[in-house]
């Protein structure tokens, strides 16, 4: 990078050299041409095109030879001697095409340290402080006296949600997460139906007046492969949407949805996470996350205060599944481990082969007095996440 620096010195003289107007806030305006880092290390232009990048008028007064198209190619060192990219990738270095231009036109040997150290979508200390706030709004970590913690993660189907399992939850005081799209009320998006007749402020009230967590599960819930852009779309800004959407509570958790985002395969693997741009939006933008890796004795996953990312969970949408489930709580309260639930509310009353209301009461009943009992304690996803069977 430093050779990078030094290199682009020249283009940061051009800056330097413009009349720029400089401003403190991101307030658009004529004359506020320069560009700020947002908060995620990306360029943000004051003023910008429906393409994200300068204005012709910014480009003007920026005045640098390397911006000869709308790609906007150019980079230059801000106030703090940072290097500040006119095109840039999620982690904020040059996009390929723009390391390519700055390459030629600056005559940088090919192959030189100008990339970033930090891959597009690695973890950064962002994903340590959302651990570090989700133990701060729960208190710390979360220890439950030798009681298995136990989660219920449901999947939209909000209409089911609204009219069956929240009465049920709120009967018997037990806590839940909800796994939602941001874009679920969308025209022509995936599952309308399920999420009829609901609202964006009920939901909102549901995270105060009950035990109720949200969990980002992706923006659209769409079909088929997506793009890393769309994926990104779908992770990132799914996430600011959903907050946007419910602002009472924080947003910390993300529910893996059955989406094929390009190599991650659900994250059924560490190199799903580690190797992938989805995996590492995943890991950098929530304090918590689902997956489909599998414990040693899946369903069974320890429990001692430290986050498990990518834990999977068992499922109770088919009519024969309450039974098992109940003997698998009861193991995982015997062995002092945790355990999540998965279930679609659209299932519920769904014919022959899928749960009833019936069934599903059976099983929270079963739940309460387990955990009245000291032998479970039912948690949001949020607390499983950082709950601990110690004393």
């Amino acid at each position: 990078m430093e050779i990078l620096n030094q290199s682009v010195k020249k283009a940061g003289d051009a800056i330097a050299a413009a009349p720029l107007a400089r401003v403190s806030t991101a307030e658009p305006s004529k004359d506020a041409v320069g560009g700020i880092v947002d908060q995620d290390n990306r360029l943000t232009w004051l003023t910008h095109d429906e393409s994200g990048g300068p204005t012709p008028y910014a480009k003007q007064k920026l005045g640098l030879p390397t911006i000869e198209t709308e790609t906007a190619t150019g980079g230059f060192l801000d106030k703090d001697n940072r290097l500040t990219w006119l095109t840039h990738d999620e982690s904020g270095g040059p996009t390929p095409y723009a390391l390519d231009r700055l390459q030629k036109s600056l005559a940088l040997p090919t192959g030189s340290p100008s990339t970033p150290t930090t891959p597009t979508g690695a973890p950064t200390n962002r994903h340590a402080m959302l651990e570090n706030e989700l133990r701060l709004l729960h208190g710390g970590t979360i220890r439950t006296a030798g009681a298995a913690p136990v989660c219920m993660i449901f999947d939209h189907g909000l209409y089911n949600f609204k009219n069956i399992v929240l009465p049920l939850l709120r009967a018997r005081g037990l806590a839940s997460t909800l796994a939602i799209n941001s874009r679920m009320y969308a025209a022509g998006a995936a599952n309308t139906f399920e999420n009829r007749e609901t609202t964006f402020a009920e939901i909102d009230a549901w995270t105060v007046a009950d035990k109720v967590e949200i969990a980002n599960h992706g923006a659209t819930h769409r079909a088929g492969t997506l793009t890393e852009a769309e994926a990104q779309d779908d992770i990132v800004n799914g996430l600011k949407e959903l907050q946007a959407a419910l602002p009472s509570k924080r947003i910390l958790t993300w529910v893996q949805p059955a989406i094929e985002y390009p190599g991650f395969n659900n994250g059924a693997t560490t190199a799903n996470w580690t190797d992938t741009e989805s995996g590492k939006l995943i890991y950098q933008h929530h304090a918590a996350a689902t997956g489909t890796m599998r414990a040693v004795n899946q369903p069974q996953i320890p429990r001692d205060g430290n986050i498990v990312q990518g834990a999977y969970g068992v499922w109770l949408d088919a009519a024969s599944s309450v039974a098992t489930i109940k003997t698998q709580i009861t193991a995982a309260a015997t062995a002092h481990r945790g355990i999540i639930l998965r279930h679609h509310p659209k299932s519920i009353d769904g014919g022959s082969t899928l749960i009833t209301t019936a069934e599903l009461t059976d099983l929270l009943d079963f739940l309460k007095a387990e955990q009245d009992a000291g032998h479970i304690r039912v948690l949001t996803f949020g607390q499983w996440s950082i709950a601990d069977t110690g004393y």
